[in-house]
């Protein structure tokens, strides 16, 4: 085992504490601060979905080009776009619409959330 193989390994799993850790915050913060139950779920579902897609293509995609040292700029259009999609195919039309009335443009918004979601595990919420 090289060392770059363990600083990346060591990188996930701190990754996945961070990741945990920042979900339990979404969740917390929904919970204090939406009071109508109906709209909580709603949006704990929005959350979990772009919550499980992006370590999904963390996990399937980014991890494996990350220890090869080949994850460079279009690797990483490449993970956005494939996450997004994801995102963008596990939205019911409920959910869609809400972002939409809400937010917005709906694929500017799952994008703004997926970066948001990568500052905040690379520590840029402390």
């Amino acid at each position: 085992m090289n060392w770059t193989t363990l600083f990346f390994e060591i990188l996930g799993s701190i990754l996945t504490v961070l990741f945990t850790s920042l979900t339990g915050f979404v969740i917390s913060w929904i919970s204090l601060n939406i009071k109508d139950k109906k709209l909580q779920k709603f949006l704990l579902s929005i959350n979990n979905i772009i919550v499980k897609n992006v370590k999904y293509i963390y996990q399937t995609y980014v991890e494996e080009l990350k220890n090869k040292n080949l994850f460079d700029t279009d690797a990483q259009n490449e993970a956005l776009c494939r996450c997004k999609e994801l995102i963008f195919s596990d939205f019911t039309n409920e959910m869609k619409d809400y972002i939409m009335n809400n937010f917005g443009d709906v694929t500017e918004w799952i994008t703004n959330q997926i970066e948001t979601t990568i500052y905040d595990l690379k520590g840029g919420n402390k």
